[in-house]
């Protein structure tokens, strides 16, 4: 699809093909859950309020329902290190434990604690009936959405100078098409289930084929974008055709190892 589409407007070089229009798409998307989420006015409150609220309620309710107490002592962790940095915050000699306290508390809860809950959820996503599965998958796949946000933040402020576009145009794809790939891989599920049974669902249903599928997934949007997003009005007329050919041969290759599979 990708390879036809590229032929057309490779031929035409029309800003208005449907190439140009997917391209737009897609960098707008990119850039407004990723890149740029903090200052989008959906997504940069979405992100914060998934952490900081959605998480450490459902972890005080899972702690006095029974549950593991774990992301309820992170969170608790957590404040506490807010306010011992708040209390030392005028005592100079107290700099280098203020920037601990700084870099434990940031991967903790834009990071660990969304991952930790994913993972958590993820357990009992694979003891689930494949309806109820991919349900719930959708409301998990926000968690991990604001998790590689929060990841997006930590590598993109650690990175500073030295932050390189090579780097951007790979993490920032691969990050955004992580919860599509999650949600995609249980209703997949779900499809296998109602198609061929639940035995033949159950035997994909563990956390290799999981992170191979979602991974798998970020790669080949990776692969995607990269080919979609060059303009073809600052190409050569060999690159324009070499990009098509491109797209067409790796997607032949797909369908081929599937095929054979």
């Amino acid at each position: 699809m990708l390879g036809i589409l590229l032929v057309h407007e490779g031929a035409g070089a029309s800003e208005k093909s449907p190439m140009s229009c997917l391209r737009t798409g897609l960098g707008t998307a990119v850039s407004r859950m990723v890149l740029v989420y903090d200052r989008d006015p959906i997504f940069s409150a979405v992100v914060p309020f998934v952490l900081f609220v959605v998480l450490p309620g459902a972890a005080a309710l899972n702690a006095l329902l029974g549950g593991s107490p774990m992301l309820i002592v992170c969170y608790g962790l957590i404040v506490l290190s807010i306010f011992a940095h708040l209390f030392l915050a005028e005592r100079s000699s107290m700099e280098t434990v203020r920037a601990l306290l700084s870099a434990a508390a940031a991967p903790f809860s834009l990071v660990i604690v969304p991952y930790y809950a994913v993972w958590s959820l993820s357990e009992h996503q694979m003891h689930s009936l494949p309806a109820q599965a991919a349900l719930s998958g959708v409301l998990i796949s926000i968690i991990l959405y604001a998790g590689s946000a929060g990841l997006w933040s930590l590598l993109r402020a650690g990175g500073g100078a030295a932050w390189s576009t090579g780097t951007e145009r790979f993490l920032a794809p691969f990050l955004f098409a992580l919860p599509f790939g999650y949600v995609l891989f249980w209703f997949m599920l779900l499809i296998v289930a109602m198609t061929v049974g639940e035995t033949v669902a159950g035997a994909y249903r563990d956390w290799p084929t999981l992170l191979i599928f979602v991974c798998s997934i970020g790669v080949v949007f990776v692969a995607f974008n990269m080919l979609a997003c060059a303009r073809p009005l600052t190409m050569s007329v060999p690159a324009k055709w070499t990009r098509a050919v491109v797209a067409m041969a790796l997607g032949a290759t797909a369908l081929l190892y599937g095929m054979w599979l």
